[in-house]
């Protein structure tokens, strides 16, 4: 590779950036044209991508790079809400049960959801602490207890790992703490 593709490969856009369409909601030789140009690692899907199951099944198909969405559950649950995967309640929900194996199920059921999409990555789970209640992450923490975000997290990257997709921990340093 070049250095100039090695540049290209350590970002990941949305479709609209890397054709520069409006809105992209299926993949084809404008896509693949633009990939050649510009050979980045990934793209990222949100809300406005996804029409249908099949739709996105499709538009997905034999693109080859990484394929992420950010589905966390909870107020972020584009595939949920635009495509009737599981919803899922804020996981400070499951945070204050503090059942690691329900954290698991978690990310093993939107893993395996997504998986069957044709995403690769998920942008989740949220690895933050609530030390700040005026945070805009709310319900979306765990936990304002370090301990309990690390075993719900840990366990909930178990679960995206059996599934076959990969786990993303954020948003720190940043929104939360």
């Amino acid at each position: 590779m070049t250095l100039e593709e090695k540049i290209y490969q350590m970002f990941m856009v949305t479709p609209e950036m890397l054709t520069g369409y409006g809105v992209v909601t299926e993949a084809g030789d404008s896509t693949k044209a633009a990939l050649a140009q510009y050979p980045v690692g990934g793209l990222i899907y949100f809300a406005q991508n996804l029409e249908t199951q099949e739709q996105t099944r499709t538009m997905l198909a034999g693109i080859g790079l990484f394929l992420a969405v950010d589905e966390g559950g909870g107020t972020v649950a584009r595939v949920a809400d635009q495509l009737g995967t599981t919803a899922f309640s804020d996981m400070s929900v499951y945070g204050a049960q503090g059942d690691p194996q329900q954290a698991f199920d978690i990310g093993k059921t939107i893993g395996t959801e997504i998986g069957a999409l044709g995403f690769n990555v998920d942008f989740a789970p949220v690895a933050d602490v609530n030390l700040c209640s005026g945070n805009e992450l709310g319900g979306r923490i765990f936990s304002s207890d370090a301990s309990v975000v690390a075993e719900m997290v840990a366990s909930e990257v178990r679960g995206f790992q059996e599934s076959g997709v990969m786990a993303t921990l954020k948003h720190f340093p940043g929104l939360g703490a």
